[in-house]
C-alpha cells in the first residue's frame, strides 16, 4: 500500500498536518525526522509533504540551512523520483520591500534563510511531479510564541497590556494553520506542477491585531519604541483559482480560538 510521507512532523505545521492526515485516512502517514534512521522504500511512497526546515537568519548558521533546507530537499528528490512532492516554502524568497507579491513575482531575497528556501525550490522544480507553497505568517495552537500574534496574546493575558511597536500601522498577512494544511492537501491532489501562495490575501495592521486581542481579553494597548519593518501584501488569485482553495478561518475567529487554547493550557 502506498503511503504519504511527511518531513518536519514534530514542528508546528507538520504536526498539525500529520494529525489531520491520520484522521482522514486508514493508514498512518510515515514520518521523517532528524532522529529517523531509515527512510521508507521508494516503492512504498506515493506522496511527500516536505515541511522540515531550519529557520535561522544569521550567516554563521549557514551549515544548518544548507543541511536541513537544501541537502535534505535534494536527497528527497533523488530518493523518491516517482513521488509527488509538495514543498513548504516561504515568502522570504521575495524582496522585503513592501510591494505586493503574486505567485509570479520575481524573487529578490538577500537573507540566508530566504536564499536557502530559494535554492531548495530549484531542486523541487527539477522534480517531475511537484508543487511549491510559499507561506507567509502562520498562526494557531502550538505556534512559536516569539511571533507577533502569540506575543500580543501572552502580554494581554499575563500583563493586561499589549505593547505595539511604532505607530502600529505595519501590515502583515496571517494564515491559520488549518488553512495551511488545507492548501497543502489541495496542492497534493492537483495533477499540475506549480508554485502557489499560502497566504490569506488580506494584510492586517499590528493595531488591528492588537485591537482584536484587546477586545477578547480586556487588555489595554500602548505604543512603544519604533518599528521600521516593511508591510507585506500578497495577491493569491492564481492559487485560489488553480487549487480551488480559499481560506476558511477568519482572523478574529482564529485569534479567539488561539486564546481559548492558551487558557486551557494554563488550567
Amino acid at each position: 500500500m502506498n503511503h504519504n510521507l511527511i518531513t518536519g512532523s514534530s514542528g508546528f505545521l507538520g504536526s498539525r498536518l500529520l494529525h489531520i492526515l491520520n484522521q482522514n485516512q486508514p493508514a498512518p502517514a510515515n514520518q521523517i525526522t532528524r532522529s529517523t534512521g531509515e527512510w521508507p522504500s521508494p516503492e512504498s511512497i506515493q506522496s511527500i509533504f516536505h515541511i522540515a526546515a531550519s529557520v535561522v537568519y544569521k550567516l554563521e548558521d549557514g551549515d544548518d540551512l544548507y543541511t536541513n533546507n537544501v541537502k535534505l530537499t535534494a536527497d528527497l528528490c533523488r530518493y523518491y523520483p516517482a513521488a509527488r512532492i509538495v514543498f513548504s516554502s516561504s515568502v522570504s524568497v521575495y524582496a522585503q520591500d513592501g510591494l505586493p507579491k503574486t505567485e509570479t513575482s520575481n524573487q529578490g531575497c538577500t537573507q540566508p534563510y530566504g536564499l536557502s528556501k530559494l535554492w531548495a525550490e530549484q531542486h523541487i522544480k527539477n522534480h517531475s511531479n511537484h508543487a511549491i507553497v510559499r507561506f507567509s505568517s502562520l498562526y494557531g495552537p502550538e505556534m512559536n510564541e516569539t511571533t507577533l500574534i502569540p506575543r500580543y496574546c501572552k502580554q494581554a493575558m499575563e500583563d493586561g497590556v499589549i505593547q505595539v511597536w511604532g505607530d502600529g500601522n505595519r501590515k502583515q498577512d496571517y494564515l491559520h494553520v488549518d488553512d495551511a494544511c488545507a492548501i497543502l492537501q489541495s496542492a497534493m491532489k492537483s495533477t499540475f506542477n506549480g508554485t502557489y501562495l499560502g497566504t490569506y490575501g488580506v494584510s492586517w495592521s499590528n493595531n488591528e491585531i492588537a485591537e482584536i486581542i484587546a477586545g477578547a481579553t480586556g487588555a489595554k494597548i500602548e505604543w512603544v519604541k519604533e518599528d521600521n519593518s516593511p508591510s507585506s501584501f500578497f495577491d493569491n488569485t492564481i492559487t485560489r483559482s488553480q487549487l480551488n482553495w480559499k481560506p476558511s478561518v477568519e482572523i478574529e475567529n482564529g485569534i479567539k480560538q488561539y486564546l481559548e487554547w492558551k487558557r486551557r493550557q494554563s488550567l
